[in-house]
C-alpha cells in the first residue's frame, strides 16, 4: 500500500473525529492532579491577602504623589 491509498482508509467523518476528540479530553482529565479544597482555599487566601497588600500600596504611593504635586504648582 502507499500513503495515498492509506489516507484514504483513514478518513472518518466529521462525527468520528468529533467523538474521538471528547472522548481523548476525558481521558485526559482523569489523568489530572487535581487540587484539594484545602490547597485550594489557601492559595485563594494568598491572592485575596496579596491583592489587598498591592491595593493599600498603590493608593499610599497615589495620596503621597497627589499630596507632593499639589506643592510643585
Amino acid at each position: 500500500m502507499n500513503a495515498k491509498n492509506m489516507k484514504e482508509e483513514v478518513k472518518l467523518s466529521a462525527w468520528q473525529r468529533f467523538t474521538n476528540f471528547w472522548r481523548e479530553v476525558v481521558e485526559e482529565l482523569k489523568k489530572v492532579d487535581w487540587t484539594s479544597r484545602e490547597q485550594l482555599w489557601s492559595a485563594t487566601k494568598i491572592v485575596i491577602v496579596s491583592s489587598l497588600v498591592m491595593s493599600a500600596y498603590l493608593f499610599a504611593l497615589d495620596a503621597l504623589f497627589s499630596w507632593l504635586l499639589k506643592f510643585a504648582k
